[in-house]
């Protein structure tokens, strides 16, 4: 709650320029006994409107929509569908369990995009840490990891914040291959290929969508050097990538109102104010 009111404080400063409504908790997947949830927050007024799906971290193995609230709040006041989704966590589920549950989410979405008033080539993800990490595997891994039936969401841009983008990486961290471990279910000894498979840097490719990554220089939990090689591998593919890597900010700063926030807030709108421009 406190969260919340925060974010409701930072949105009000910067300026909403219209009325909101939110609803939650919709079912958009029942499988395995689980019930998976999503919130919504429609502008008022009439669209189509570009949509954002934002993706909760939690290290895979925790976390929840609300902890995207207030993001999602200030972009509906901008004029944006906001979509924040639940997946099932870890080490219950292990992946691509995670993926598979995203694209079901895009697909509930595709379905009810007049409803909603979305404009299916307006969709963007953002993702925090392991959301982060989820959603630049959303937008270039085939669909065949994690497959989902319906018909997808072509993603027209990735924002992510301090995600993970090579697992491999924490092979030599004790830690952090512990709860890589769990949520893939080998370790890296046991499936390497796995490991790589599961690493947005490993799908990199010419054709990826124009990717923002932002990532605090004193994150200790995700190393920035996860979101430069990214960044370089984009670049290096000839994709559109832009790096922002913001002074003595930590792991989740974004649940900090101003700040390292406010400069992330700023950067994600302008960003998406570039790649959402009518194409010509």
């Amino acid at each position: 709650m406190m969260v919340k009111v925060l974010f409701t404080a930072i949105w009000l400063l910067s300026g909403s320029t219209c009325a909101m409504e939110v609803i939650r908790d919709i079912t958009y997947r029942e499988v395995e006994g689980v019930r998976l949830t999503l919130d919504l927050y429609l502008p008022d007024g009439a669209g189509p409107y570009p949509a954002i799906v934002f993706v909760p971290g939690g290290a895979w193995h925790t976390g929840d929509k609300s902890t995207f609230a207030g993001y999602a709040e200030h972009f509906a006041s901008l004029g944006y569908v906001g979509v924040v989704v639940n997946y099932r966590l870890a080490p219950a589920f292990v992946f691509p369990t995670q993926l598979s549950d995203l694209r079901c989410a895009l697909a509930w979405l595709h379905d009810l995009a007049p409803e909603l008033q979305v404009a299916l080539d307006r969709v963007v993800l953002i993702g925090e840490s392991a959301g982060g990490h989820l959603a630049a595997l959303l937008a270039l891994a085939p669909p065949e990891l994690g497959p989902c039936e319906g018909e997808g969401i072509v993603v027209r841009a990735v924002v992510s914040l301090y995600g993970p983008m090579d697992l491999t990486l924490y092979n030599s961290n004790p830690a952090g291959a512990v709860v890589v471990t769990d949520f893939l279910g080998a370790s890296y000894a046991e499936d390497p290929e796995l490991w790589r498979r599961a690493s947005p840097i490993y799908w990199v490719r010419p054709d990826a969508p124009p990717f923002l990554l932002i990532h605090g220089t004193a994150d200790l939990v995700v190393p920035p050097r996860h979101s430069i090689a990214m960044a370089e591998a984009l670049k290096a593919a000839g994709a559109r990538v832009k790096l922002v890597l913001i002074p003595f900010a930590a792991h989740e700063f974004h649940l900090i109102p101003l700040g390292p926030s406010w400069t992330a807030l700023r950067e994600i709108k302008k960003f998406l104010n570039r790649v959402l421009l009518p194409r010509t």
